[in-house]
């Protein structure tokens, strides 16, 4: 009996190693990849229906971010690349160069990042709100402009995004965070 559980323990511990395979090589939608040493992209795909973006958006793309290391009370940790601004931590304006995100609704309008806070970063771990504007388009209610010359913004919030790092100081996995049973990882919010 004793050799059966572990045969079936073992062929548990492989299929989770075996899943866990196939999420490292990029089918899960919400790990990182690698570029180069400490330079990582996550994917960025969301919808959601947001008022003050003139209904449902979608936001596509991959969001790029640097790692480095610091030394916090006498030992090495990994944090990302920030720059701050008026005592907010932001990532650097390049890092979201390829996110995008559009309205589908009657509005059909394009929006661009604005920036990309860090908030409550911790040593593996931080939220990231990305802020998206729109291009406000030239007056004319004759090509269907729901709202002509406005500009609409809303934000994008990712609730943990966490990492892995060796001793070396090489991050080894980027992804999103999530726990069992919680809410969706992120979400769109009105400023």
């Amino acid at each position: 009996m004793k050799a059966i559980t572990n045969l079936i323990y073992s062929a548990l511990a492989l299929f989770a190693f075996a899943g866990f395979a196939v999420t490292a090589n990029g089918k899960d939608p919400e790990l990182g990849k690698e570029i180069s040493r400490n330079n990582w992209e996550i994917p960025t795909f969301f919808e959601d229906n947001v008022v003050c973006a003139g209904g449902q958006v979608t936001v596509g793309g991959k969001l790029k971010v640097e790692f480095e290391v610091h030394t916090r009370d006498g030992r090495k940790v990994v944090v990302p690349k920030t720059v701050e601004i008026n005592g907010g931590k932001f990532l650097p304006k390049d890092a979201s160069n390829g996110v995008g995100a559009t309205n589908t609704g009657p509005c059909n309008l394009t929006f661009r990042v604005d920036r990309v806070e860090v908030e409550d970063l911790k040593t593996f771990s931080m939220v990231m709100k990305i802020f998206f504007v729109s291009n406000p388009k030239g007056i004319n209610t004759a090509q269907g402009d729901c709202s002509p010359g406005n500009t609409f913004t809303f934000r994008a919030v990712y609730k943990r995004v966490a990492w892995e790092s060796n001793g070396d100081g090489k991050v080894t996995l980027f992804y999103y965070w999530r726990r069992e049973g919680a809410e969706k990882t992120v979400f769109a919010r009105c400023p």
